[in-house]
């Protein structure tokens, strides 16, 4: 999904497409629903809505603004059903402590990923370790904000790093800790378990 610039935070809030009928609350998503209507949530956030995020980076970071949206479908599957997905899309820039001089440097964080749903653990669990995406248990209670929140965290530096220590603002954001070299989500499965609304 586009992302609005920087100039459209401070009036932006939340926008929903025109054609539901109803308002879905990204704290507790009916991810069935949501797919299924084929609608979709976008908002401008302020970092200490995601706490575990904020506490990453510096104070100087507090007024660091998280641009998320998402948008849902259902797909066939081979079997002549349907699987609702989830299209994640978040970006932000927060100020990290450069490991080489400990100033800080300003780290732009980009998130564009695709969920596939599925009814229960054992499925989630059995088709995570076959998919090329994250595999996540179906929910009517959702929190898409941690799902948000984890994928940010995700694609922190391992090692944040100014490109020249002195240049305030350089944003070599170093070695990436994002587990994903190999395309896989390290923490997809306990992620299902956790997410898992009973």
């Amino acid at each position: 999904l586009p992302m609005v610039g920087t100039t459209g935070w401070a009036c932006r809030g939340f926008s929903y497409t025109l054609n539901m009928a109803k308002t879905y609350q990204p704290g507790r998503l009916d991810l069935a629903v949501f797919a299924q209507a084929d609608a979709s949530l976008a908002a401008v956030e302020p970092l200490a809505v995601f706490p575990r995020l904020a506490a990453a980076a510096t104070d100087s970071a507090a007024s660091a603004l998280i641009d998320w949206s998402a948008r849902g479908e259902l797909r066939a599957t081979p079997a002549a059903a349907t699987e609702p997905w989830i299209q994640v899309s978040a970006r932000t820039t927060l100020t990290l402590q450069c490991q080489r001089c400990l100033d800080p440097v300003d780290v732009p964080i980009r998130v564009d990923r695709w969920f596939r749903f599925l009814p229960d653990e054992a499925s989630a669990a059995r088709e995570d370790d076959l998919s090329e995406v994250d595999v996540l248990v179906v929910s009517s209670r959702f929190d898409l904000r941690a799902l948000i929140e984890d994928e940010l965290i995700l694609e922190l530096p391992m090692v944040p790093q100014h490109d020249i220590c002195g240049e305030k603002g350089a944003g070599d954001v170093g070695e990436k800790s994002t587990g994903r070299r190999t395309g896989r989500h390290p923490f997809a499965g306990l992620a299902a378990l956790k997410r898992a609304v009973h």
